[in-house]
């Protein structure tokens, strides 16, 4: 493409009136040009209406520039005032340099000035690194260190290099973790070195983990070897693991390899647990075979669950059985939970059935619902209906409401109102002002101002001020004036105050000590924000 060519598509795409087709022509250009051409065409990006499409069109045009002369492409990237975006275009090109040389790219890197900028950019450079060559990735970390050395400490840097560097020279890598000075740092790299140790020869890892100091990190290196083993061998896995049975997690390693052995072989799986001495160990061991299960087998997943002894495992195993059987025959998973004794546990596993059948039934979901019997089961049941109906159809979730009581009301009408608004503010202002006077309309009014807020604020409030609740409607006023107050908008506060003389009212706390922002202890939508200093 020449010069003139590229002027041209650039024209065009700026004479377009829809977005998109203006982006299309843009992503056309920054295909066809040549890099040599980029110097002269990302001038024009000034004239190109939107930040976003702006900078996406530099963005792009950058990473073409780092095919052919990435030294160029860096001081572009480095002459940007905004410092955000100036680290971004330079991640755009290093990374670009970095896919053919990742050695010369971050050697770049180095010749930067120390400082945060500089170790920002290298955490990509080094990561980008450890997958051609992770030992060369450490040296340059140790550089780093020598000059810094509180300089990109975590485990988002040791670990990915210590993995690496093991699949190609275990032995090498294993002698360099235990060499770390920092102790958590050694414990990550001692952790990353035998996972990848055991993938490629379980017998050998678990003979270098017997080597190392009685304590922790033994223990955490033993367990990573078990369970890089068991993603390859299950069996050998589960046998090992029987050989240390007083091992600190063997709960959450059998848990962990029977998950992944009832992946591949659910019934191998299930023997293997049901022949666990009793207790802990096996209980979690057959909560994880009954998750996999739970998905073609849900029956068998539930009659499982109810053999374990424990009941945080057992009621979550129910839990998770039944919402996988609503899928399949909600009204058998309904019988089914109605066959266990009343308690939370039912409570939970019936509301999750139901949030499951409103996915595929939404109608026959509510008609079930709306014949049980008045408790908690209805409630909680109808809440979870309505949350999901919320998300899919919310139109659908506010004709049913209205069919439920105050609490479960309570509990939803904030997520229905939002998810409606997300979808046709105009339809849901419509419904919540056609509502009946009363506690309904007040939640929805309060719901709706909350949400439409930040769009239009005196909306908002003169939603707010539709409220006949004293209660309902001074907290729903506070809550306003907390988000004013945090986006420091002056004018919405007075507009408030105005609106709501009582605002300049010192509440009383609890105690009868005047109120103040962040010492609130309630639980309206105001008591998570926090209001700056001085108010």
């Amino acid at each position: 493409m020449s010069l003139e060519e590229a002027r041209d598509l650039f024209d065009r795409a700026l004479a377009s009136r829809r977005k998109e087709e203006r982006i299309k022509h843009l992503a056309t250009l920054v295909a066809k040009t040549p890099p040599e051409l980029v110097p002269k065409i990302i001038a024009w990006a000034d004239r190109i209406p939107g930040v976003r499409d702006r900078e996406g069109f530099v963005l792009d045009l950058l990473a073409r520039w780092a095919e052919d002369d990435p030294a160029s492409a860096l001081t572009y990237a480095g002459g940007i005032s905004n410092r955000a975006r100036k680290l971004a275009a330079m991640e755009v090109v290093l990374s670009r340099w970095g896919s053919d040389d990742p050695a010369a790219s971050t050697d770049w890197v180095f010749s930067l000035p120390r400082g945060s900028d500089r170790n920002q950019l290298l955490v990509s450079r080094l990561s980008e690194l450890s997958f051609a060559d992770p030992e060369r990735a450490f040296h340059y970390l140790t550089r780093l260190r020598s000059e810094d050395p509180g300089a990109m400490k975590g485990e988002y840097v040791v670990a990915p290099i210590f993995a690496r560097w093991a699949e190609s020279d275990p032995a090498r890598a294993s002698r360099q973790a235990l060499a770390l000075s920092d102790e958590n740092e050694r414990a990550l790299a001692i952790q990353s070195v035998a996972a990848a140790f055991g993938e490629q020869d379980p017998d050998a890892a678990l003979a270098w983990v017997e080597s190392l100091p009685r304590g922790s990190q033994r223990d955490q290196a033993w367990a990573a070897v078990i369970l890089a083993n068991a993603e390859r061998d299950p069996a050998a896995a589960v046998q090992r693991l029987s050989e240390r049975a007083d091992h600190p997690d063997a709960g959450m390693l059998a848990s962990s390899v029977a998950s992944t052995w009832a992946d591949s072989d659910p019934e191998a799986a299930l023997a293997w647990a049901e022949r666990l001495p009793a207790g802990e160990v096996r209980d979690q061991a057959l909560r994880s075979v009954g998750q996999q299960l739970a998905g073609d087998d849900p029956r068998r997943a539930f009659q499982l669950a109810q053999r374990l002894s424990d009941d945080n495992m057992r009621d979550s195993l129910l839990r998770d059985s039944v919402s996988k059987w609503a899928l399949l025959d909600p009204r058998e998973a309904a019988r089914a939970i109605f066959s266990l004794a009343p308690s939370e546990a039912r409570v939970q596993a019936l509301a999750d059935m139901v949030g499951n059948w409103s996915v595929s039934d939404p109608g026959s979901a509510a008609d079930f619902v709306q014949r049980l019997p008045p408790g908690e089961e209805k409630d909680q049941a109808a809440i979870q209906l309505l949350i999901g109906l919320s998300y899919q159809t919310p139109r659908q979730a506010a004709d049913y409401l209205t069919r439920f009581d105050g609490k479960v009301s309570d509990e939803v009408m904030g997520t229905v109102v939002s998810g409606w608004a997300d979808q046709s503010l105009q339809e849901v202002t419509a419904w919540v002002v056609g509502l009946p006077a009363g506690a309904t309309r007040d939640k929805a009014c309060e719901a709706l101002a909350d949400h439409t807020f930040h769009l239009d604020p005196a909306a908002a409030i003169e939603r707010i001020g539709e409220i006949q609740d004293e209660e309902i409607r001074s907290r729903a006023a506070r809550t306003l004036m907390s988000r004013a107050d945090i986006e420091q908008n002056d004018e919405v506060k007075e507009l408030l105050r105005r609106s709501f003389p009582t605002l300049d009212t010192p509440e009383t706390a609890p105690g009868g000590e005047p109120f103040r922002w962040g010492e609130c202890t309630c639980t309206c939508p105001g008591a998570t924000s926090v209001a700056p200093e001085g108010n």
